[in-house]
């Protein structure tokens, strides 16, 4: 049972404060009831302790002081939350920076199965999405150990629709921490509990940024073998069509050129490999009994063939070395957003 001056505490920290006038005259209270007889340690009946209350609210000298007392900056309520996930929730920057430095930790799940980094990222603005990822993933004052017991679990973790943080960044396109995601080692193959990648709920939601980030992805591994994900993803948003709102109808045509160029992409390249294929073997079918290349009737023919498929060069090339070059071309080709056609 909580004492008169602990229950003060509480009823402070759950007024809703508009001045700074009010503010101070809080803090100085409060700073006097935390010298006085109080539990610290005390829960409500929601479970929450008073760095819980102070977490969500704006004054981090009142974050500061409760933790100098002895409240636990990890403690969790009845919904496994921490204060930092509250101050999360809140969009509280400065006191997410100081519950990290006195060792919160970002691993601990609540009871959706959420991880710190999975509430950061659903977060609307993009800029505070971000900068927490950024903080969360690599920042000076992150350790494993004592902030992360274990960073590819840490990054990968399911919570109850088995979407992990790449999975949240995808579905509310957070284009940045899709690509720090990856850079640090999250797997785009995971699946949630539906079946679905990263790349199917950003084509769901018709997130562009994420498509963008995850595209690069897809370049950069040159993963022939994830095309089926991207033909699934198409086929997402293309279901969608007939009903999209008005404000959807960009970025709807945004996610189909960037899901549709990739598909094109395979479906030439594989036509061009199945024609030098042909060539090929037309060419050796043809060689028995030549006795000049020069000689060879259908010399030019193979010649023609093979530059089609590597272009105006005067040498012809092998088949290997064409798709040798087609690789590199369509590398070039799709580095940057701009030579997606989006406008």
């Amino acid at each position: 049972m909580l004492n008169q001056n602990t229950l003060e505490l509480f009823s402070l920290l759950n007024k809703c404060v508009f001045t700074n006038e009010e503010k101070d005259d809080i803090f100085e209270r409060i700073k006097y009831l935390l010298n006085q007889n109080i539990n610290i340690k005390g829960k409500n009946t929601l479970g929450q302790n008073v760095l819980h209350l102070a977490a969500s609210k704006s004054d981090s000298r009142v974050v500061e002081a409760l933790i100098e007392a002895g409240a636990d900056v990890n403690s969790k309520d009845n919904y496994l939350e921490t204060p930092i996930n509250l101050a999360i929730f809140a969009g509280q920057t400065e006191i997410i920076e100081i519950l990290i430095k006195k060792n919160a930790r970002l691993d601990q799940i609540n009871i959706n199965g959420n991880n710190a980094l999975h509430i950061a990222l659903t977060y609307e603005d993009p800029k505070i999405a971000d900068f927490l990822a950024v903080n969360f993933l690599f920042g000076e004052n992150i350790s494993i150990g004592t902030h992360i017991e274990n960073f590819e679990e840490y990054i990968n973790c399911q919570n109850i629709e088995g979407k992990t943080p790449l999975h949240i960044a995808s579905e509310f396109n957070k284009g940045e921490a899709v690509r720090l995601l990856l850079m640090l080692g999250a797997n785009s193959q995971l699946k949630t509990f539906n079946g679905e990648k990263p790349l199917h709920l950003a084509a769901r939601k018709f997130s562009t940024d994420a498509l963008i980030a995850l595209n690069q992805e897809f370049i950069k591994e040159n993963n022939i073998s994830c095309i089926e994900d991207y033909k699934i993803a198409l086929g997402i948003i293309i279901e969608r069509f007939p009903n999209p709102s008005i404000q959807e109808k960009n970025n709807f045509r945004k996610s189909l050129a960037i899901l549709k160029s990739v598909v094109d992409e395979y479906e030439e390249q594989e036509k061009v490999k199945k024609d030098l294929l042909q060539g090929s073997i037309q060419f050796s079918g043809k060689e028995e009994g030549l006795q000049s290349e020069n000689d060879h009737p259908s010399a030019k023919e193979f010649t023609v063939v093979e530059d089609e498929g590597c272009g105006s060069d005067s040498q012809p090339k092998s088949p290997s070395t064409c798709l040798f070059l087609l690789e590199e071309s369509k590398l070039l080709k799709n580095t940057t957003q701009e030579n997606y056609p989006l406008n």
